[in-house]
């Protein structure tokens, strides 16, 4: 008799475990942060990043909302240097150093992927080399970017990023 009671023990705590387990889980807490779209959430969980635009603003702008004060900033572009059509696809290093994102360029018209250095207030197109003249850009999009901000990587169309050109084919970029 004491071996059947110790078996119902062994079976009843694991379900008890299971069940505390899943009400933890179950009752998260949420809070708004304002309104936007895209969001993305630097790799170390201190900042949001989201696109915003305001009315009253033509400019278009990245917002940030730092998680442990609740405190939000603006990054702000000139159109001149970014359309002001969309900004899409942000990613975050940690604590929100770099911001990689797509942006459609003024003056080709296409998607490009550019950096924005938070610590040096640049801004930086990192899928067009110089040799390229702007308006002749292919479309570059979907950017990632390390915890440490150092990598970006992005798909590209564009035959003069490519070791071997080929119109039409899609590839992988690294930009150190």
């Amino acid at each position: 008799e004491s071996e059947q009671m110790e078996v119902r023990r062994l079976m009843i705590l694991p379900t008890l475990f299971l069940f505390q387990s899943v009400t933890a889980f179950a009752a998260p807490q949420t809070t708004v942060i304002d309104q936007g779209r895209s969001p993305t959430i630097a790799p170390d969980g201190s900042f949001v990043a989201y696109r915003c635009s305001y009315s009253s603003n033509p400019i278009l702008e990245i917002c940030l909302h730092e998680v442990a004060t609740g405190l939000k900033s603006d990054v702000v572009f000139d159109s001149s240097v970014i359309s002001d059509i969309e900004i899409e696809e942000i990613e975050l290093s940690n604590g929100a150093e770099k911001i990689a994102f797509e942006a459609e360029d003024p003056y080709s018209g296409k998607q490009q992927v550019f950096v924005y250095d938070r610590t040096a207030d640049s801004l930086l197109r990192v899928s067009l080399p110089d040799t390229v003249e702007t308006f002749d850009a292919d479309a570059a999009f979907s950017p990632a970017i390390t915890p440490d901000g150092r990598y970006v990587v992005f798909n590209s169309t564009a035959p003069y990023l490519a070791p071997v050109p080929s119109f039409n084919d899609m590839f992988l970029f690294r930009y150190d």
